[in-house]
């Protein structure tokens, strides 16, 4: 079973997704308000990366039977430019604090302009870069990376405000609106994301099968292993690689290392567009 997992700060940005997806509350469980249909979550973090981070970990827990869920932030961010309603995808993701770098590969064919994100630990007042600034984007990347393949986990953000307009003058009502203005675009690339993570999860557990046969891996690396393959297949359109010709190296350690280095010199092609579904199926 293949989940989609939102993850958004404020309940303003919530609201449409909710009703478009047709979620329902749950009271079960107080920790963080979550949201669910079927196969779709949504769950409110709050304001900031630990909360955010805190929030994907909290789904994880409620929800965890899937090793190929999609997972999408979805929030408003600044900009240098007064571009409102204007949605980007993250293709970079910085903390500002730490200095630590992310960048999500965009292996699907986005209905939108890409940008890097910064997330920063208080409201950005000035944007002097052209940049996207956000307090969520660098807690929830790297924890949701934990639980599924770096390709089917993204940020979207939408422009809200800019050197001429303060976030202090965008109300929860307008936020809403930005959101639901681009409702369309945040389907598009759930729709892909989840054909993605359909694909990934049929073909994924023979290949794994094939590797322990050959090789002692610890529990640590067979995680990196399942996600080094899943990424395989989806690069290289499930051509998966040759595992006798491979037996030269000895130890999973080597066949991991060997692995990394063949996914990062690998071009990205990009999937094309998959026909448009009904909100909510997949």
């Amino acid at each position: 079973m293949t989940y989609l997992h939102f993850v958004v700060a404020l309940p303003c940005e919530a609201k449409p997704l909710v009703e478009y997806f047709g979620l329902k509350r749950r009271m079960d469980h107080p920790a963080f308000p979550v949201y669910e249909k079927a196969t779709t979550t949504l769950t409110v973090s709050g304001i900031g990366k630990t909360a955010a981070a805190a929030a994907v970990a909290y789904t994880q827990i409620l929800f965890g039977n899937s090793k190929n869920s999609v997972w999408l932030n979805i929030g408003i961010a600044g900009y240098h430019l007064p571009a409102i309603s204007q949605i980007f995808v993250a293709h970079k993701i910085v903390d500002r604090e730490s200095g630590n770098s992310w960048y999500p590969p965009l292996l699907y064919q986005h209905a939108c302009m890409s940008a890097e994100v910064a997330t920063v630990a208080r409201p950005e007042t000035e944007y002097a870069q052209e940049i996207l600034y956000d307090m969520e984007a660098s807690g929830f990347y790297p924890t949701a990376q934990r639980f599924s393949t770096s390709e089917l986990i993204q940020c979207l953000k939408i422009v809200s405000d800019h050197n001429l307009i303060s976030r202090k003058q965008i109300n929860s009502k307008q936020v809403s609106l930005l959101v639901k203005a681009k409702i369309e675009t945040i389907e598009n690339t759930t729709n892909q994301l989840m054909h993605m993570a359909q694909s990934l999860a049929l073909s994924s557990p023979s290949l794994l099968a094939k590797f322990l046969q050959c090789w002692h891996f610890s529990n640590h690396q067979k995680l990196r292993l399942e996600n080094h393959l899943r990424r395989w297949e989806v690069v290289s359109y499930n051509n998966p690689p040759d595992i006798e010709a491979l037996r030269v190296f000895k130890t999973g350690k080597e066949i991991l290392a060997w692995l990394e280095n063949q996914l990062n010199a690998m071009p990205v092609v990009l999937e094309k567009p998959h026909r448009r579904k009904e909100p909510g199926q997949w």
